[in-house]
C-alpha cells in the first residue's frame, strides 16, 4: 500500500494550527538531522513523514530507486481505501511489514493483529507494547535488513510456522484494547481527573 493519501489528510486537519498547519512528529526520513528531544515544529505537510526532497510523490520516489528491480505486475499500490476494505486485505495477508523509526503503537498495526496477519515490526519499544517477539509476531531492528529479508522470506515461505503467533497476536489484541475493554478505562480516568479537579458530574 502507499501513502498517497496527504491531501485528504492535509484538509482533515486543516486549522488545526498557523495557516491550516498541524503538528507533527519532529524525526522522519525528510528531516534525519533533528533529534527527539528537539520537541515539535509546525510544518506545512501532515501526515506519516514529508514529501520527498525531490518532489513528487514517495511511490514515484521509490519506483524510481527500485522499480528496475520489481516484477510490477506484482505490486500493487491500492491508495486510500474503505476500513472494511483494508481490514480484508489484512484478512489475506501473508505478512504484515510494519517499519516505523519512532512511533507510537498506531491502530493499523493492532487492526493487522486482530484480523489475523502475521506481523513482522520494527523492534521499538511503542510496538513491544503491542507485539512480543517470538511469541505474538516477530520484531527486527529497524536497520537490519537481512534480518527483514529473512523474516519477510520466512513468513511468506512458511505461514503455518507463524499460526500460532498470529492465534496470540489476536488475543492480546481482543483482551487488551477491545473497546470493551478499553472505554471503561477511558471513562473511568475521565470521571476521576474531573473529580480531582473539583468538577461535578452532570
Amino acid at each position: 500500500m502507499d501513502h498517497q493519501g496527504q491531501e485528504g489528510v492535509r484538509e482533515a486537519t486543516r486549522g488545526t494550527g498557523a495557516n491550516g498547519w498541524a503538528l507533527r512528529a519532529p524525526m522522519n526520513r525528510a528531516n534525519p538531522g533533528l533529534s527527539p528531544t528537539t520537541g515539535f515544529r509546525r510544518l506545512p505537510w501532515v501526515g506519516y513523514g514529508g514529501p520527498p526532497q525531490g518532489g513528487g510523490s514517495w511511490k514515484q520516489a521509490l519506483l524510481a530507486e527500485v522499480g528496475g528491480r520489481l516484477d510490477l505486475s506484482r505490486v500493487h499500490f491500492v491508495g486510500q481505501v474503505p476500513h472494511k476494505d483494508f481490514v480484508a486485505l489484512m484478512r489475506v495477508s501473508r505478512a504484515h511489514a510494519y517499519l516505523t523509526y519512532p512511533f507510537v503503537l498506531s491502530w493499523s498495526l493492532l487492526e493487522a493483529m486482530a484480523a489475523g496477519a502475521p506481523i513482522v515490526a520494527s523492534r521499538r519499544p511503542p510496538v513491544e507494547e503491542g507485539v512480543e517477539d517470538g511469541v505474538s509476531g516477530r520484531l527486527v531492528d529497524f536497520f537490519d535488513v537481512p534480518g527483514w529479508s529473512a523474516a519477510l522470506t520466512g513468513a511468506l515461505a512458511n505461514p503455518a510456522a507463524l499460526h500460532p503467533l498470529v492465534q496470540r497476536a489476536r488475543e492480546r489484541v481482543v483482551d487488551r484494547y477491545d473497546l470493551s475493554v478499553c472505554l471503561p478505562k477511558w471513562v473511568d480516568f475521565v470521571e476521576r481527573q474531573g473529580q480531582a479537579a473539583g468538577g461535578a458530574r452532570p
